[in-house]
């Protein structure tokens, strides 16, 4: 988990400080991955996150996944191949990714 400095947010790209790491247990990582694949287009939002996950080796979406924890909940998708995908966190994704 990654929390954005107050002076970061809104500029590209934030740079976060880290916070902590977790390795995700085999359920948990199914769970996140099944809530991933059903998420729809992100909504309209110009809001800085304070704080954000990155999910590696996500392997269904992509190599890399970046959620917002709060204010605008947006998730990132940065497949090995192809565009970018931007769609919109839910609240069961966000308790997921919660310690």
């Amino acid at each position: 988990m990654y929390r954005v400095p107050t002076q970061q947010q809104g500029t590209p790209p934030p740079a976060g400080t880290f916070e902590y790491e977790l390795l995700l247990p085999q359920h948990r990582r199914a769970a996140i991955e099944r809530t991933l694949t059903a998420l729809r287009p992100a909504e309209q939002c110009s809001d800085a996150a304070d704080r954000f996950a990155a999910l590696h080796d996500a392997t269904i979406t992509g190599d890399v996944v970046y959620v917002e924890l709060d204010h605008c909940r947006r998730v990132l998708a940065a497949p090995l191949y192809g565009p970018p995908i931007l769609v919109q966190a839910d609240t069961p994704l966000i308790e997921l990714l919660r310690r």
